[in-house]
């Protein structure tokens, strides 16, 4: 066999190797973020709210909810936005509809809440990691919204609803965004409010 022959020889089959990795390579990437879209619904949800106000309706009132994120994959993401609709339940009212009813949530919106963060500043979620991120909504005195965010049932308590909760993520190291709805929350069990 002639020597430039062999030298070109050597180089396909370094080629051929060097493809072959890059194949490999691009499988595994491709399943691991494919298995963190597939698996990512069933691994957030909203996992609480929590009102941070006096009770005075000439004080502002903070409505906290949580959002709890558990990387169910092998690849870390990093989480850029949360959105949410709130509502507040009326349990005084003598509505027979469900909480979930369009129409009865039409008549309890409370405020959009939403968090926005650069992808250069978002916060990572390794793999396995689960970490909870927060969006307020803030309700103003002398907002009509104050009117549907103040009812408590007779013991003190307030229902929150979030509606349609979802959050936008990216994969640390490929330039995928995707989205993820969350399930609706209803605190029937209440919560009181907690101070300022």
């Amino acid at each position: 066999m002639h020597p430039i022959a062999r030298i070109l020889a050597i180089a396909y089959v370094a080629l051929a190797v060097l493809a072959a990795l890059v194949y490999v390579v691009a499988t595994a990437n491709y399943v691991a973020v494919t298995d963190v879209q597939v698996r990512l619904g069933d691994s957030v949800r909203v996992s609480g709210v929590a009102l941070n106000w006096t009770g005075n309706r000439s004080d502002v009132a903070k409505v906290v909810v949580s959002m709890e994120v558990t990387n169910p994959g092998r690849v870390p993401i990093k989480v850029l936005n949360g959105a949410f609709l709130l509502y507040m339940e009326d349990p005084n009212a003598s509505d027979t509809r469900p909480w979930y009813d369009a129409g009865r949530l039409s008549e309890s919106f409370v405020g959009a809440g939403s968090f926005n963060v650069g992808l250069q500043d978002a916060p990572t979620v390794a793999p396995r990691e689960t970490r909870t991120f927060v969006a307020v909504v803030t309700v103003e005195p002398g907002n009509p919204r104050m009117d549907t965010l103040d009812r408590p049932d007779a013991k003190g308590r307030f229902h929150p609803i979030v509606w349609g909760p979802s959050l936008v993520y990216a994969f640390l190291d490929f330039p995928i965004q995707d989205i993820v709805y969350m399930a609706p929350y209803f605190d029937a069990a209440g919560v009181f409010p907690s101070g300022p």
